[in-house]
């Protein structure tokens, strides 16, 4: 993720952004992740390198800046990804005081966001939507890495909220079976790809 302004050839979908320019109309895009990637050539009229770090206040600015554009050159769309409640609910859990906060700071920003939009001449909707919901994991269902049988056949990618195992090249079939049997003792599926 975040990676795709220096190599899009694996992005073949057709993002938003990219309709709106099909239609004829100018976007804009404030982090939403890959929209500063080329898809099909491609790129919104406005937008930023993709940073999670960024100002969130700065966000709604430069929203509000680009809708108060002279009409020819204001963007239609305009997307923008707020990753606060998301990146402290993966660091802390949903139900942490951290991750309350950030709900809180985000739904003040939200609601300036609409109240600036409504003080402007313009017809505008504003759409929240949410990636994912995040529920409280109990310590003792989860698995330790450090349990799971060592085998360099294999490769384990840790993603945070699951973990991937693949076969490496030149793993057979047998052997991935029999892996799969040895990890089905851990008391969890596995679903084993070869890469």
């Amino acid at each position: 993720m975040g990676k795709g302004k220096d190599d899009s050839t694996w992005l073949s979908g057709i993002p938003l952004w990219n309709l709106a320019s099909m239609q004829g109309l100018k976007s804009a895009t404030y982090f939403w992740p890959e929209s500063d990637a080329r898809f099909n050539g491609m790129l919104p009229d406005y937008y930023y390198h993709y940073s999670k770090h960024s100002d969130y206040q700065k966000r709604v600015d430069q929203i509000v800046q680009w809708l108060t554009l002279p009409k020819e050159q204001r963007p239609r769309l305009v997307i923008s990804y707020f990753s606060l409640v998301d990146t402290m609910g993966h660091e802390f859990g949903p139900d942490a005081v951290q991750t309350r906060g950030a709900v809180q700071k985000l739904d003040n920003l939200i609601g300036q966001l609409h109240n600036r939009i409504n003080e402007l001449s313009i017809n505008a909707n504003l759409v929240l939507v949410s990636d994912h919901g995040m529920s409280q994991v109990d310590p003792e269902q989860s698995i330790a890495l450090d349990t799971l049988p060592k085998d360099d056949a294999f490769m384990v990618k840790n993603t945070g909220p699951r973990v991937l195992l693949y076969a490496n090249k030149g793993v057979t079939q047998s052997q991935i079976d029999a892996y799969t049997q040895t990890t089905s003792r851990c008391e969890f599926q596995l679903e084993l790809k070869a890469i």
